[in-house]
């Protein structure tokens, strides 16, 4: 049987996705997304029956919206565990979905993120999520924070797997520092994974 979901997963996507374009009684109506794509809810760009969303498309509940994200989020979910080849936590798990959802499952499939995991080098995980920073043709800021986010979370999840990494200086030259994200995104990931331990964050 399939499995679910982790709630930190359905948190996280709920979270950065949002509930836009709401009407005054709650409903949400279709609205195109910084990549130009046709979503409604909860980030959902087509219907159970496959569908892609229009923008004539009939207003949901929040209730409908969060039940068409369960269904969907099953296929990220299973995409995530045919892809993933080595053992991992939940939150990990969680974090792949999360991204998964956002970028497709031929996309998750075939990233250096997953590689990364099926080779277990954790330590340069944060830096290959941050790779998916682009929506239409350029940097957004609100992808390169959902980014950090899914990293924190995937890295909290590799401290409890007892495969702690350590955040080399290698790994953190790999990709530029983001522009307009406040604080240093791989500081973010080192405390993440300090937070998983139980320590204090260095001084």
């Amino acid at each position: 049987m399939p499995l679910a979901t982790p709630p930190e997963g359905i948190e996280i996507v709920c979270r950065w996705e949002g509930w836009h374009k709401a009407l005054p009684d709650g409903r949400a109506k279709p609205y195109k997304c910084p990549a130009g794509v046709w979503t409604i809810g909860y980030g959902s760009t087509y219907w159970d029956d496959g569908r892609r969303i229009q923008p004539s498309d009939d207003a949901i509940t929040k209730e409908v919206g969060k039940q068409l994200l369960l269904r969907q989020l099953q296929t990220y979910a299973n995409a995530v565990d045919r892809a993933v080849k080595v053992p991992i936590h939940p939150q990990m798990r969680a974090a792949l979905i999360s991204l998964a959802y956002n970028i497709g499952t031929a996309a998750i499939a075939k990233s250096t993120l997953i590689r990364r995991v099926n080779a277990r080098d954790w330590a340069a995980c944060p830096a290959a999520f941050k790779m998916w920073r682009n929506g239409g043709g350029r940097v957004l800021t609100g992808l390169l924070n959902r980014r950090i986010d899914e990293a924190a979370l995937f890295m909290r999840g590799v401290a409890k797997l007892g495969e702690v990494a350590t955040v080399s200086p290698a790994s953190i030259k790999s990709a530029a520092p983001p522009l307009d994200a406040g604080p240093s995104w791989w500081q973010q990931i080192i405390q993440g994974i300090l937070n998983g331990l139980g320590r204090p964050s260095p001084a």
